[in-house]
């Protein structure tokens, strides 16, 4: 798939490169309001080197060594990218996901054996942010708690700033160009928030490989810009929207602190594109889908493409995208953090749309099939459905604590996601094996009922999750938001998707009009979140058909480790129930495979 435009090498080494060759071309645009006619604060690529400098230096000033692992927490800001970067020059940078409550906050850094917790100094998305942190520092006293950017002074942290401003920009005070090409220079979370955490670790070797094939593979070259508003505590925000551009000498633009999760940032997102001539695009599928919507105020001439992944795309979303942008690709990926973020993308030039792409140079994918304790799996044929598999240069060799099962035997990482390879080599994703909706034994892709749903002009967004059902183990339900100003009924929302389905088992024995579909911290669609609510309302509805209203029982799900979700049954009225309505409750939930506990504690935990 090419190479990029900058010699490889060491992080460090990377840096003078740009500085020495680049260094008069705008680096990075940076706009706080979300208002693209606001003056943005601008740094060339020889100033970004030289606060990565002095921002490495003080960190080394105040005793980070290359051996201490630096939690992150950070939003969009000026000197984000420049902080980040540092973090990994001089140790091992922990992006942390800032929205996670505080025990489980507690837990990741823990388990990543974090020395230092480096924040921001002000969060737009809420100032419990930093509480959460602060809280999160009290119950690991031994951190180093570090602080910088704008905003008031963090109570207990040590500001950055008043250091680093007393730095040398021109040198490294503690190079890391002799440093093994093993060193860890990020951990990133990925998986849930309870039990031992998924860390993995990105190794200077891994990031070499990565900035050269993925550079090639987004197009981040010197003369592009990109809009780059996805979360730092993800891979898509911290590599692929950030240092991969960056460090290929393409200049970013970075619309606010909360990016595209501001809803100024999206209502303007053509305006940016037009005031600053962006050629690169990268986002999610729900942002896409929200741009159709969105008229442009002027022609959209700039643009080359629109990067993607993270969750299938629909169809009318690509279409409607190319319309307003006078034909722009939206190029599909696909990637983990496991495999630093985008691993496998479509070609420039030679997309198939609804396909994920081609494997990077560097990178191998296979789809095999696992039957029982089956340690390697049986290699499919072409087009013949699996388990994907991959391996190569920016793919994890095993997780910060090794987990047992995570690669085969041979060596090969088991992602979990479900795909076909065609003849041509290119990758479809068909579902990830958790989201597939098992009715009567038989497999449904929720993607059958999401594609026909998004074509409906009035929905902007679909997920289709299985609802427990005793009989059938699970049935299929939709739920869609719609676009602004819509109306559409959920009745009429199920028969225009019937009238397409070309698999009866996947229509959906409901149609919930909800006027948000949760969204993770990146933008993506939260299956999880869906799940669980639907959990949650079957055992409602059993436990409503009971007589015992005087009790007000509740039901709520929560996360286990063994078996994935558990349903939480909660009194607020007459107090706790005694043994013979547990009983009658125990009956009208028989059945289900999903398991439950009381709550003893008589109220909402």
């Amino acid at each position: 798939m090419g190479q990029s435009h900058i010699r490889g090498g060491a992080l460090i080494d990377r840096l003078e490169t740009l500085a020495s060759t680049l260094g008069g071309h705008l680096a990075q645009s940076y706009v706080a309001s979300g208002d693209p006619d606001a003056d943005p604060r601008e740094l060339t690529f020889a100033q970004l080197v030289g606060d990565v400098r002095r921002r490495s230096n003080a960190l080394s000033f105040l005793g980070v060594a290359p051996s201490d692992v630096i939690a992150f927490a950070a939003p969009l800001s000026e000197t984000s990218y420049p902080m980040l970067v540092a973090g990994m020059i001089t140790g091992t940078l922990a992006p942390v996901n800032y929205f996670l409550e505080a025990d489980a906050l507690i837990r990741i850094l823990g388990a990543q054996g974090a020395t230092v917790l480096l924040v921001h100094r002000s969060f737009d998305d809420g100032a419990d942010i930093l509480d959460r942190l602060k809280r999160v520092h009290e119950a690991l006293p031994s951190l180093r708690f570090l602080s910088f950017g704008v905003g008031p002074a963090v109570e207990g942290a040590t500001d950055i700033e008043s250091v680093a401003i007393a730095q040398t920009a021109s040198e490294w005070i503690t190079p890391a160009r002799n440093r093994s090409r093993d060193h860890v220079v990020a951990l990133f979370h990925t998986g849930g928030t309870t039990g031992l955490p998924k860390l993995a670790p990105h190794t200077e070797a891994m990031y070499d490989a990565m900035l050269a094939s993925c550079g090639a593979g987004e197009g981040t070259a010197p003369a592009e810009t990109m809009l780059s508003g996805l979360p730092l505590f993800h891979t898509s925000g911290a590599l692929q929207a950030g240092v991969v551009p960056l460090f290929n000498g393409t200049r970013l633009v970075i619309p606010s602190t909360r990016g595209f999760r501001d809803p100024k940032v999206i209502a303007n997102y053509w305006r940016f594109v037009r005031r600053y001539s962006i050629t690169i695009g990268a986002g999610v599928p729900t942002v896409l889908a929200a741009l159709t919507a969105i008229e442009p105020d002027g022609p959209i001439s700039s643009l080359k493409r629109i990067v993607v992944g993270g969750a299938p795309i629909a169809r009318a979303t690509i279409g409607r995208i190319a319309e307003l942008t006078n034909g722009a690709e939206v190029v599909e990926g696909w990637g983990m953090t496991e495999t630093c973020g985008f691993s496998v993308m479509n070609p420039h030039g030679r997309t198939k749309v609804g396909s994920v792409g081609i494997p990077f140079t560097g990178v191998e994918t296979e789809i095999r099939k696992f039957v029982g304790g089956d340690e390697v799996g049986q290699r499919c044929a072409v087009d013949e459905a699996g388990e994907l598999v991959v391996r190569g240069d920016i793919v994890i060799k095993s997780y910060f604590v090794p987990r047992r099962g995570s690669h085969t035997r041979d060596g090969w990482l088991r992602t979990g996601d479900q795909g076909r390879i065609d003849a041509d080599g290119y990758l479809w994703i068909t579902g990830r094996l958790k989201d597939i909706i098992i009715r009567n034994g038989h497999n449904i892709d929720p993607a059958v009922i999401e594609e026909p749903a998004c074509q409906h002009p009035a929905v902007q967004l679909a997920a289709a999750v299985g609802r427990p059902d005793k009989y059938a183990g699970e049935l299929p339900v939709l739920y869609v938001q719609l676009k602004p100003g819509a109306s559409a009924a959920a009745e009429e929302i199920e028969a225009f998707v019937r009238e397409r389905f070309v698999e009866r088992a996947a229509a959906p024995k409901a149609v919930h009009i909800v006027a948000e579909i949760p969204l993770s911290g990146v933008g993506k669609i939260s299956k999880l979140k869906i799940r669980r609510a639907a959990i949650a309302a079957v055992f409602q509805e059993e436990i409503d058909r009971l007589p015992i209203a005087a009790l007000k029982i509740r039901a709520r799900t929560e996360e286990d480790s063994l078996a994935g979700e558990r349903v939480v049954l909660s009194c607020e009225g007459l107090g706790p129930p005694d043994a013979d309505r547990r009983q009658m409750v125990a009956q009208a939930l028989e059945g289900y495979t999903v398991p439950y506990r009381w709550d003893e504690t008589g109220g909402a935990a």
